[in-house]
């Protein structure tokens, strides 16, 4: 599958005329318009590739990490939270929201170590075991005794370790829970929700989210739960 640049996101940060073709991202967990792939990462982005072919390159032989995973596939997608690793030169990033775009943001080996996700789903998948689903794609397993499983809600996130996926900390969606819209006219304002208006029908519910000098106005599946009063991680 091809993409001609002219079509390509805004996020890839290319430049329309330049050439014809993009790099299209390949069937992952995440939607190819909330994504950005590797090979554009390392070459338009990051500058560490000249041309396509190298980025292939360097990808094909396991120098770059998501979520403490090596990606082997140019085309693999990164997303808003994932952790980028690049081990042969010590470098650390997350995938955030700014001026309406995904950018990169680089932090240190001890963040690396913790991502936010959104729960999307929640399910049992056999007698005894409770499995959640994540914004990224990733899902985890629980015991369905576990008395926290229960506080666990569709819209909540948690912050988990990498790789191993372990819960660090349950931030549930709540009035005065500090949230990043992720979609829509506001999306990138990070601020406290201030008021929350239930909906009738199938019309998602409306959130008021409180910054420094203004309120905005979202719907539930815009929001993502990064903090409680402020956010658990630097998002600059």
């Amino acid at each position: 599958m091809h993409l001609k640049r002219i079509t390509a996101p805004d996020d890839y940060r290319q430049k329309k005329k330049e050439l014809k073709f993009s790099t299209a991202v390949c069937p992952g967990p995440h939607k190819a318009e909330k994504s950005i792939p590797l090979a554009i990462v390392l070459r338009d982005i990051l500058h560490y590739a000249a041309i396509g072919k190298e980025a292939k390159r360097i990808v094909s032989k396991r120098e770059i990490l998501v979520d403490a995973k090596p990606r082997t596939n140019h085309k693999y997608g990164v997303g808003f939270m994932d952790i980028i690793s690049i081990p042969k030169t010590g470098e650390f990033f997350r995938v955030v929201i700014k001026d309406k775009k995904l950018i990169l943001s680089r932090i240190n080996k001890k963040e690396a170590d913790l991502k936010i996700c959104k729960i999307t789903g929640k399910s049992k998948i056999k007698k005894g075991i409770v499995q959640l689903h994540f914004h990224d794609g990733r899902n985890i397993s629980l015991d369905s005794k576990d008395k926290n499983v229960a506080n666990y809600k569709v819209s909540d996130s948690l912050a988990i370790s990498l790789p191993k996926q372990e819960i660090k900390q349950h931030l549930p969606l709540g009035k005065d829970a500090c949230v990043m819209i992720t979609e829509g006219k506001n999306k990138g304002i990070i601020g406290t929700v201030s008021l929350i208006k239930q909906s009738k029908g199938f019309k998602p519910d409306s959130y008021t989210v409180k910054t420094k000098d203004e309120e905005h106005i979202t719907i539930k599946p815009y929001i993502f739960v990064i903090g409680k009063k402020e956010p658990l991680i630097d998002l600059e």
